[in-house]
């Protein structure tokens, strides 16, 4: 599939620009463009996966948040005596 280009000169510092070159050396790409053509959509993906985990974590702040009004809460003495009894059984089990 055949999509329109554009030019854009951006600045490299060199460890980035020897990369680059080697990873067209190398075979892995025909040209530059395409090492960072490539590198930008892992990029996007970075972003999707992160404003995921954000979106996620806000959802389950929002739950707690909620559950504190109803009065549905654990003391933290007994949160940690529980993650102290998890920790140990984890390291028996790894022995």
């Amino acid at each position: 599939r055949s999509k329109a280009r554009t030019s854009v000169e951006i600045s490299l510092s060199p460890e980035f620009k020897q990369f680059i070159e080697g990873q067209v050396a190398l075979g892995a790409y025909a040209t530059p463009s395409e090492v960072v053509g490539d590198a930008l959509r892992l990029l996007q993906l970075h972003d999707r996966e992160r404003e995921t985990l954000v979106s996620d974590l806000r959802q389950k702040i929002a739950v707690g948040l909620e559950q504190i009004d109803r009065g549905e809460t654990v003391e933290a003495a007994e949160v940690f005596d529980e993650l102290r009894r998890r920790n140990a059984q984890s390291q028996a089990n790894a022995r």
